[in-house]
């Protein structure tokens, strides 16, 4: 009842507290995929009952809770998101032959007025400014407590305590004493400017995220390779980049799920035109930045093919059920 209530709701604000930084709680997320498959589940068997109106009506409550859950451009929410509308967009497609041609109107235009998804470079910013105040805040406080401008490395081993029970990122033992050492060396100004360097690189992943998919993965690939020299903590160098081994997450898989993401959105669209008016109303249409959109009839319906540019193989929905799949 509150979903589909929910629907209504314009602004979603789950009035999160950023100033908690790692500490940061998203209890809605999990929650929000166990009611999702429930939602689902229950389209489903709406479906095979032939209540098409009120599966249609779960569904679509699934989708805008889906982009509630994206409403806070946190790259965990966003996945959150993309999971969720995953599944009911193959809810969708393996039923859309069941719909009649005003439903079929009424889903496509229920699908466009849905909010709007955060992107991964929105999620890089906000989570760069959240964990860059967040230590910044931790690391005046922990200086001023030593007193000592010389005290680097006791801040940095209290933030490691604080972040991942106190060991510096890809500990090994074997460069444990060298480690130890160049920790030890480090000043206040060195720590901070470890965070400078967080934040720089945090704004550097953003920029990655944003270019085109096949210049993304070079970047980025180039990026992680100078981020991987520095585990190995030989130099001075390489522990002012610390910060950044520690939190920095690996954008390169979700930038790619977001290519496919948008494809498939696309691709729902243009299923429901091609149901509603056959396949010659998406003759020659294209997702914008991916490709032309390929159909092909089926045995259990049709299926529409596009290549996002960041995947190794074409992202295909498929449309209907075989058969034998609802015996």
């Amino acid at each position: 009842r509150e979903m589909h209530r929910a629907r209504g709701v314009a602004t979603c604000d789950w009035n999160l507290n950023y100033d908690d930084g790692p500490g940061l709680l998203l209890p809605h997320l999990q929650k929000a995929r166990e009611l999702s498959r429930a939602a689902l589940l229950r389209a489903r068997l709406r479906f095979a009952a032939r209540a098409t109106d009120e599966a249609l009506a779960d569904v679509v409550a699934a989708l805008k809770m889906a982009r509630d859950c994206g409403s806070s451009p946190l790259l965990v929410s966003l996945l959150v998101d993309m999971a969720i509308e995953n599944m009911a967009t193959e809810v969708l497609a393996t039923n859309l032959a069941s719909l009649a041609p005003r439903q079929l109107d009424s889903l496509a235009a229920a699908l466009k007025t849905l909010p709007a998804t955060p992107s991964v470079v929105d999620c890089m910013r906000l989570e760069g400014q959240i964990f860059g105040d967040w230590m910044e805040r931790f690391i005046n406080a922990e200086a001023a407590k030593l007193n000592d401008p010389q005290a680097g490395g006791k801040v940095l081993a209290a933030l490691f305590q604080q972040m991942n029970g106190g060991s510096p990122p890809d500990a090994n033992e074997a460069d444990a004493a060298q480690r130890r050492k160049l920790l030890e060396s480090l000043t206040v100004a060195d720590v901070r400017e470890s965070l400078r360097r967080l934040r720089a690189d945090y704004a550097q992943s953003a920029t990655i995220a944003g270019l085109p998919s096949a210049e993304r993965r070079g970047r980025w690939n180039e990026f992680e390779s100078q981020l991987a020299e520095t585990r190995k903590f030989a130099k001075r160098e390489d522990v002012l980049r610390s910060l950044s081994q520690l939190v920095l997450p690996a954008i390169a898989k979700a930038a790619d799920r977001e290519d496919q993401f948008h494809v498939r959105q696309q691709l729902l669209l243009l299923a429901i035109q091609v149901q509603r008016h056959g396949p010659d109303a998406i003759k020659g249409a294209a997702v914008p930045g991916h490709g032309p959109v390929e159909y092909r009839q089926t045995d259990a319906g049709f299926e529409l093919r596009c290549q996002p540019g960041s995947a190794d193989k074409p992202e295909v929905l498929q449309v209907g059920t075989a058969k034998s799949a609802g015996t």
